[in-house]
């Protein structure tokens, strides 16, 4: 559950700070510091019809799985409710994917909303008790905090606390998955100083798009691939 603005700030009393950074504040200042000023130091709010779709319809998709984990809404639903997202922000708002070349924004909408189809409609929920939207607190220095909040975070058969982070884009390389672990890096450090034994934290990334496919070939060998 997402903190109050009170309860924050009785965060920052107690902790002697007047301000908890969040991480994509400081991978936006990493990332770009224009974008930085006009969020951070303007407070201007992006508009919606400048919003990715990809951000837009992942918002989406994050509350739809945190709903089904609490109990709110049945695996069945879940479909249903991306179908509905659908429909508000693609139909009626008109969020695009590529507001510059229409016949690519086409293809990307339809590759999009049936691999997330396929997703909702095949997800088999974790078997463990999965806790959504954990609020985090990590310490960097004595008056630097991070605040976050872990997508899912759930103990796994052999005992190791797993932080997940629920990703609607697409699959990252070798090479990008280490500059996008800076946030699962922070989440597994503040599991760390509550605690939990390094040993046993463990991380990943779970790509919603994409479905590990395994066939047989016609001399027998078994096959995996991600598709």
């Amino acid at each position: 559950m997402r903190k109050t603005g009170e309860e924050l700030e009785k965060i920052k009393k107690k902790l002697g700070v007047d301000t908890l950074y969040s991480y994509s504040r400081l991978d936006c200042w990493r990332t770009s510091k224009y974008e930085y000023m006009l969020r951070y130091v303007k407070h201007e709010k992006p508009l919606a019809e400048k919003k990715s779709a990809y951000a837009w319809l992942g918002g989406i998709a994050h509350d739809i799985i945190e709903s089904a984990y609490k109990g709110e809404i049945e695996q069945r639903e879940m479909k249903y409710k991306f179908h509905q997202g659908w429909t508000e922000a693609i139909d009626l708002i008109g969020i695009k994917f590529n507001r510059n070349d229409p016949d690519k924004n086409r293809k990307l909408e339809e590759a999009y909303n049936e691999n997330m189809k396929a997703f909702f409609t095949f997800y088999q929920m974790l078997p463990y008790k999965v806790k959504t939207e954990l609020f985090l607190l990590t310490k960097i220095s004595n008056n630097i905090y991070v605040q976050g909040y872990a997508d899912a975070i759930f103990q796994d058969a052999d005992g190791n606390v797993v932080v997940c982070d629920w990703k609607t884009s697409r699959k990252y390389t070798k090479k990008e998955m280490r500059s996008h672990s800076h946030q699962l890096a922070i989440y597994c450090e503040a599991l760390r100083q509550k605690g939990v034994p390094a040993e046993r934290i463990k991380a990943c990334f779970c790509f919603l798009k994409y479905a590990k496919v395994k066939f047989t070939q016609k001399n027998g060998k078994v096959v995996e691939s991600i598709s």
